[in-house]
């Protein structure tokens, strides 16, 4: 996207987009900072028992028991390759992605009316006096849940829950197929975390059997498994963004073969 919509009636565009990739650049960091924390926390005996030492003083009991469980937990949490921070960052960048989409849509619908799908909002069985409460983005936000209801968004998985969805804002289209697998294995993922406490069920198996995971163990994650999903999202919104500024004539965008490029056929 060109920098110079910015200023222009449709920078709102730009401004998002660079809203979108501060969320991720924090919740990446937040990752880090926690995988580097939980690093350190393996060496807090050791470290105050050097520290009292020097000192010449005395540990009370309680408090080297305190430190012993942290650090026992942390070892725990590295030996198991962080297995339960990154499946917690699989939950989070999942709910981003939600988060984020429905963001824009409310954007989209104070900013870009023109571009909506008029009668299928005219269908939705709204309550009144619900709406009527509702002030604000409020309004905006509930009219999206109505359409995600009317979608069946909730029994959809990967990108499909939300295509749909932005058919009524003429915002649907074309996705790379390697970045809609891992869309799709990545909402397969969060639901077995969220719903099945990480263990691999049947359905799971199923769903995703190139995983090649075993029905009854433990889903575990690796950092860059985990970075290629997350990576798979921001690119997600990216090409959502590329097909708004395209519509409302916004200025020059990634074309979809240039975004597809990112995303080449196995």
């Amino acid at each position: 996207m060109t920098a110079d919509i910015e200023n222009e009636e449709h920078g709102w565009l730009v401004a998002f987009l660079r809203e979108i990739k501060e969320g991720f650049d924090r919740t990446e960091a937040i990752l880090t900072l926690t995988i580097e924390g939980v690093s350190a926390l393996t060496t807090i005996p050791s470290l105050f028992d050097a520290i009292y030492r020097s000192k010449s003083r005395t540990r009370k009991p309680e408090d080297v028991e305190r430190t012993a469980k942290f650090a026992e937990l942390a070892q725990r949490e590295v030996d198991d390759g962080f297995s339960l921070t990154l499946t917690q960052h699989t939950v989070d960048i999942w709910g981003l992605l939600e988060a984020s989409i429905r963001n824009f849509l409310v954007k989209w619908l104070e900013h870009e009316a023109n571009f909506i799908d008029i009668e299928g909002i005219k269908k939705l069985k709204v309550r009144l006096f619900d709406y009527e409460q509702c002030t604000g983005q409020e309004r905006q936000r509930y009219l999206i849940s109505l359409l995600e209801r009317e979608d069946g968004g909730n029994l959809k998985s990967g990108s499909d829950k939300f295509e749909s969805l932005l058919s009524h804002f003429e915002l649907s289209g074309r996705i790379p197929k390697p970045l809609k697998t891992k869309l799709y294995e990545l909402s397969k993922l969060r639901n077995c975390i969220v719903h099945n406490n990480r263990v691999v069920d049947r359905q799971f198996n199923d769903s995703c059997p190139w995983l090649e995971y075993e029905v009854g163990k433990t889903v575990k994650l690796k950092l860059p498994q985990v970075m290629i999903y997350q990576g798979a999202v921001l690119d997600y919104l990216i090409l959502i963004i590329c097909r708004a500024s395209a519509k409302v004539g916004a200025g020059e965008v990634m074309s979809y073969d240039e975004f597809s490029e990112k995303w080449p056929d196995a």
